[in-house]
């Protein structure tokens, strides 16, 4: 297996996206995604949700939601079943106005 790149646009007419990255190679096991995006040009705050399921002959499958969210400033935000994720071991958070 190898490294791993899948883009998702923020919305229907829009051309800029999320970017999810990781190794699939540790696979099955934990996986680190990496999560980036293109620059918010859009004026608004933006949130895409994902849900992540699983693929199992046998047992039953799983899934697990990640909701992206994008400030105008670009700040992305990311929370993993409702866990604000974090980089470098540093959550992250909006900047303060």
């Amino acid at each position: 297996m190898s490294a791993q790149k899948v883009s998702i646009p923020w919305g229907t007419d829009e051309t800029d996206a999320i970017h999810l990255t990781w190794d699939d190679s540790d696979l099955p096991g934990a996986v680190v995604v990496t999560i980036t995006s293109d620059v918010n040009t859009t004026g608004a705050t933006r949130r895409k949700n994902l849900t992540f399921t699983t693929l199992s002959s046998s047992g039953p499958q799983k899934q697990d939601n990640l909701a992206v969210i994008q400030d105008i400033e670009s700040l992305v935000i990311a929370k993993y079943n409702g866990i604000v994720s974090t980089f470098n071991d540093t959550k992250a958070g909006f900047k303060q106005k």
